[in-house]
């Protein structure tokens, strides 16, 4: 099973996106792939995610996410760039047990809001906690 979301430009699925994601994001079992990307969620985000292959959020804004607001386990693969997380509380991001987990180019406090357990891999960097903190320059250098 798989689920994407994104936004189109046509009003009629951005309101059938709204919907999908308050009925859909709440629980997903035996996902092979998720991938969410230019979304903008403006309403508390609760996504709950188990037995999962790959994990995909990108280039989206999300204005409130509570406790617990992204919490993932047993996925395999997940990615979370380029996102704008506004407002977040302590551990709002908790993902366990899987292979790659690359969390990068965020606007996230990951000192604060990110709980990671059990990964092989683990990829955090190029993230800040305010728009006003300024990334190295080995952030802006594409990864081959």
């Amino acid at each position: 099973m798989t689920f994407e979301y994104s936004l189109c430009d046509s009003p009629p699925w951005r309101l059938l996106l709204k919907r999908k994601i308050i009925f859909y994001l709440s629980q997903m079992e035996n996902v092979s792939r998720f991938l969410m990307t230019n979304s903008s969620v403006s309403l508390p985000l609760k996504l709950t995610g188990r037995h999962m292959q790959e994990v995909t959020i990108q280039d989206s804004t999300f204005t409130t996410l509570p406790w617990p607001g992204i919490f993932l386990h047993n996925a395999s693969h997940v990615k979370i760039i380029r996102n704008f997380f506004l407002q977040t509380v302590p551990r709002s991001i908790s993902i366990s047990l899987g292979d790659l987990i690359d969390v990068s180019h965020n606007l996230l406090d990951v000192s604060e809001a990110l709980k990671i357990e059990q990964y092989e891999h683990q990829v955090v960097k190029c993230n800040r906690a305010s728009p006003d903190i300024s990334l190295p320059a080995t952030c802006n250098i594409p990864r081959l």
